[in-house]
């Protein structure tokens, strides 16, 4: 029996392996200390076990990417959230002619009051 985030489920450790894409040696030895996982491997033991995947990349020796999970959310303001449920209203390679003229247009009005 293995944890998995709200409880203990029947499961071999060969089929845990198998859910996160690794060998059951690799994850015994992962699982005992003895071996670190890698980025991809430590991000799917994080979501199987139901863990932070933070926290598990720490455990894993991945510390400066862990960092990443620390940084805030980015805040949009309401004009840009409304802008953003316009234009993902239209087909994709519209979205994308749409999303270089507002780059191209905020690139120039940032040059202008540079000056």
């Amino acid at each position: 029996m293995l944890e998995n985030g709200g409880g203990v489920i029947p499961e071999t450790e060969a089929a845990a392996a198998a859910a996160i894409g690794c060998s059951q040696p690799t994850l015994n030895a992962f699982l005992s200390g003895t071996q670190g996982a890698g980025v991809e491997q430590s991000l799917r033991l994080a979501g199987w076990l139901g863990l932070p995947r933070r926290e598990v990349l720490l455990m894993a020796g991945h510390d400066k990417l862990a960092d990443v999970f620390d940084a805030p959310a980015p805040v949009y303001s309401p004009q840009a959230l409304a802008i953003a449920a316009e234009i993902s209203q239209l087909p994709e390679d519209m979205q994308r002619a749409v999303a270089n003229i507002v780059r191209q247009t905020v690139r120039s009005m940032r040059a202008v009051t540079a000056q």
